[in-house]
């Protein structure tokens, strides 16, 4: 890594609106929830980007690296995880080889707050109450949405779209059936780790449209 000449940074040249940092709110909040210091998601772009450097103290790097492995960014042989490529798409990093996506956070928190709290609800004036929890263990959603969209399965609009549709359809029988079928709609954290929206992506609409054969 380059060394900088701090004697040819004026103060004009430090006040021109170019950031220091790259980092938003955004990236930040990202940071933050993967329980990791701005130190760790250096080096793990570094070692992403294959790019050696000396640092001054190699027992802070030491450091760095066992605590991205313990935290699963790093695999045991010193290579970035999945869990840690995720991390560095979500923040805008190029890994060469991995397709980079920077709405993530944002239409995760869309789908986790469409999410049901619980299976009590009310649809058309009829209430369904239900003391089951449904949205549960946020950060295991996250990664499990960030692997899904890592690996190219669905779009986070797909995924936001076929649970609406489930929930809704949901709802809608159970009015119908005078039967709480949400309450048979898995948790949060294994309804996206077994891709339940999967089948709900269409609309029910466009599914009995598509279905309408024209003689």
């Amino acid at each position: 890594m380059a060394q900088s000449n701090y004697q040819d940074s004026s103060s004009e040249d430090l006040g021109n609106g170019t950031p220091l940092f790259r980092f938003s709110d955004v990236e930040f909040t990202l940071i933050r929830e993967a329980d990791l210091d701005i130190n760790c998601v250096f080096l793990l772009e570094a070692i992403a980007r294959n790019i050696g450097f000396s640092p001054p103290n190699n027992r802070i790097l030491d450091r760095w690296k066992q605590t991205l492995t313990r935290k699963q960014f790093l695999t045991r042989e010193g290579t970035v995880s999945t869990k840690g490529a995720a991390l560095l798409a979500q923040l805008g990093a190029a890994v060469p080889g991995i397709s980079t996506y920077r709405p993530t956070a944002d239409l995760f928190k869309v789908w986790w707050n469409s999410y049901p709290p619980t299976a009590t609800f009310t649809h058309k004036g009829v209430t369904f109450t239900s003391t089951q929890v449904k949205r549960i263990k946020e950060k295991l959603c996250r990664e499990h949405w960030n692997e899904i969209l890592l690996e190219g399965e669905y779009t986070a609009e797909q995924i936001i779209q076929g649970t609406v549709n489930h929930i809704a359809m949901a709802m809608e029988e159970s009015v119908k059936e005078k039967k709480n079928r949400v309450h048979f709609i898995f948790n949060s954290e294994r309804y996206i780790r077994e891709r339940c929206f999967a089948p709900y992506i269409e609309s029910q609409e466009s599914k009995e449209s598509n279905s309408t054969i024209d003689i």
